[in-house]
């Protein structure tokens, strides 16, 4: 009889990976609530094989079961899941060094279309490169154009700028057949001069609005792009009500039949919640829920006006909502009742706008920012933990656009998108322990060392290994003073408007 041989190769060496990174890690906590607390993993390590975590424990012992090919960290890093900023224009560089100042939300909507026309590809791997730099390894672009050709065309070089930066890219390809500036001018324009009337007339005449046929030719044909190895598209109306019913109906059909998620920014201003309201007769939530509109795959921006019955209707239909806090102040629209929203069970993420407080898209400071913003009256008390607001920015952004199974918290088998944090040696010479309070410190004390997306590294020693960002920035805004030298003729129509619009939506409120 002929005895089968085994092999005598040894099985139980070091295995290969493409990278370890030391220090303490944030791990998610035992369930999906905002505010579960992460597990800190003192003394540990992660490793890296391709684009996948592969395993999590111990540093000592990690270094025993694999053999890396790059090494990462140290004791004094942190270690956390790249954070996701799940609602964001991709604007850069910013909307006030391109000469349009924070204002009331429909002034400022406006005052928009003065900025130069700007070249998308640069613009888009700056903004990407800038909150990569950040921590921030997904980027909701929330995109528009009015055109189906000018549609394509952006949406192509934004794409391929933020192929250059190396971040994930989640397009939400946005639409509506009612423009809220259309309808902004139509409803001051008995109230304007004949010259300026006039102006106006020939400005809306020259408007063009993708057709429904159009807009679902594109979704469809983008759902199954491969050009870039990093980016999938969304849906969405810009809002609700700048939608007539029947392409909002035919926008959730062809949700449905995709499998995409959908997002639109809903109850943002004062005067869009009472604009909605005349024109559904009740809550734009309840039209929605009316209307078979609210589901799982629908996260809503904003909601600074949101009723208790409304974030009632969220919860049951497991509709996510994101906060964007800078950009709700910079344009007057308030503070969002976010508190109130997690106590209802909605899952509440973390974008930052392209309006983050600080004004360079930084989604840590963002974080800071919302820790002191919301704070209980009389005491002064945050309201909002910083784990919830870890968890805000990570877990539930990427749950909210149908990818917490993909990023958003470290685990084995997720997308290796992290982000590692270096302490910095205080005024005493001492450095902080790595820790989430340590994160959220305002002496800066830690800051982004590197930044990995599907594996790769993309930041090195808190700088983009390939873009330089002060050059990118200071050559677009060489760029930008050229053209808003000569677009004096569109500025002065545009300033000559203001004041008709502020007065209407005050009018309004």
């Amino acid at each position: 009889m002929v005895r089968e041989m085994k092999s005598t190769v040894r099985t139980d060496g070091p295995k290969p990976c493409s990278a370890l990174i030391q220090g303490a890690i944030g791990l998610p906590g035992n369930d999906e609530k905002v505010s579960s607390d992460p597990i800190m993993l003192s003394h540990g390590a992660l490793c890296i094989e391709k684009d996948r975590i592969v395993a999590i424990g111990d540093y000592t012992e990690l270094t025993q079961r694999f053999d890396p090919a790059e090494c990462y960290g140290s004791e004094d890093h942190l270690i956390l899941a790249g954070f996701v900023n799940a609602h964001d224009h991709v604007r850069a560089p910013s909307s006030v060094e391109l000469g349009v100042p924070d204002d009331l939300l429909e002034v400022w909507i406006l005052d928009l279309m003065r900025m130069p026309d700007l070249d998308p590809e640069l613009v888009s791997t700056l903004a990407h490169c800038q909150m990569l730099e950040s921590g921030v390894t997904t980027v909701v672009n929330s995109f528009y154009q009015p055109t189906a050709k000018r549609y394509d065309e952006t949406l192509t070089a934004m794409l391929t700028g933020a192929q250059h930066s190396r971040a994930r890219a989640v397009v939400t390809m946005s639409t509506m057949d009612e423009s809220i500036i259309g309808a902004l001018l139509s409803d001051v324009r008995s109230q304007l001069p004949n010259g300026l009337r006039k102006q106006t007339d020939q400005f809306l005449a020259s408007r063009n609005v993708m057709s429904m046929p159009e807009y679902a030719d594109l979704v469809r044909s983008w759902s199954v792009q491969t050009d870039f190895d990093r980016a999938s598209v969304i849906m969405g109306p810009v809002s609700v009500h700048w939608c007539s019913d029947a392409m909002l109906e035919q926008i959730w059909d062809l949700s449905t039949s995709l499998g995409l998620p959908i997002q639109t920014h809903l109850l943002e201003s004062a005067y869009q919640r009472d604009a909605a309201n005349a024109r559904y007769g009740r809550s734009v939530v309840a039209f929605m829920n009316d209307a078979g509109l609210l589901n799982e795959r629908l996260s809503c921006a904003h909601c600074v006006f949101a009723t208790p019955a409304d974030m009632e209707l969220f919860a049951a239909a497991k509709v996510s909502v994101i906060h964007c806090p800078g950009s709700n102040l910079r344009l007057q629209n308030g503070v969002a009742p976010i508190t109130d929203m997690i106590k209802h069970g909605v899952n509440v993420g973390l974008g930052a706008d392209s309006m983050a407080f600080d004004d360079d898209g930084d989604m840590l400071n963002e974080m800071r920012f919302a820790h002191g913003l919301h704070a209980d009256k009389a005491t002064g008390s945050p309201l909002l933990s910083k784990t919830t607001l870890l968890g805000m920015a990570t877990r539930n952004s990427a749950r909210a656009i149908g990818m917490g199974n993909q990023i958003g918290s470290l685990e084995i088998g997720k997308k290796a998108d992290i982000a590692v944090y270096k302490s910095q040696p205080r005024n005493d010479g001492r450095r902080m322990t790595p820790s989430i309070d340590a994160l959220f410190s305002s002496d800066a004390s830690y800051g982004v060392d590197q930044v990995f997306v599907d594996g790769e590294l993309v930041v090195q020693n808190g700088r983009h290994v390939k873009i330089d960002r002060d050059q990118l920035h200071a050559e677009l805004i060489q760029a930008a003073e050229k053209k808003l030298r000569d677009s004096k003729s569109f500025d002065g129509f545009i300033h000559a408007l203001k004041p008709f619009i502020r007065q209407h939506v005050n009018n309004r409120l």
